[in-house]
C-alpha cells in the first residue's frame, strides 16, 4: 500500500515516517492509522483504506523519508498479509475525478 502522488503534493517534502503504533500481524481495520508522517507543510496519519493483517513495513521510508517524494507512487508504505472479503476501494479514475472536485472547491 503507497500514497497517490495527490497525497504527496498536499504533504510536501516528507522529512520522518514512524510505523512504531503498529506491527507485522496486527489488524487493521478501515480507517485505522498505519503510519504518521512529518513533512514540511504539517503532520499527518496515513489510514489503511482495507480492512486485513498487516504483512511487512518498508524500512526505507523510515531510514529514507525523502525517497517518497522522489519515487512517488511506485514507492510502497506497507503489504497486507490477507484482505477482508468486504473492501472497497475507488477506481483510479473515480480517485482522480474525487480529486479534480477537491481542487475546484
Amino acid at each position: 500500500m503507497g500514497i497517490t502522488q495527490h497525497a504527496i503534493d498536499e504533504l510536501g517534502e516528507i522529512t520522518f515516517a514512524d510505523f512504531s503504533s503498529v506491527e507485522a500481524g496486527n489488524k487493521v481495520a478501515i480507517g485505522d492509522a498505519v503510519v504518521d508522517v512529518e513533512s514540511v507543510k504539517t503532520t499527518s496519519s496515513i489510514y489503511s483504506p482495507v480492512a486485513g493483517v498487516l504483512k511487512a513495513f518498508n524500512e526505507k521510508i523510515q531510514d529514507e523519508p525523502g525517497s517518497v517524494n522522489a519515487e512517488g507512487e511506485k514507492i510502497w508504505f506497507w503489504e497486507y498479509e490477507e484482505l477482508n472479503d468486504n473492501n472497497e476501494l475507488l477506481s483510479e479514475t473515480q480517485y482522480q475525478d474525487y480529486c479534480k472536485s477537491l481542487d475546484e472547491h
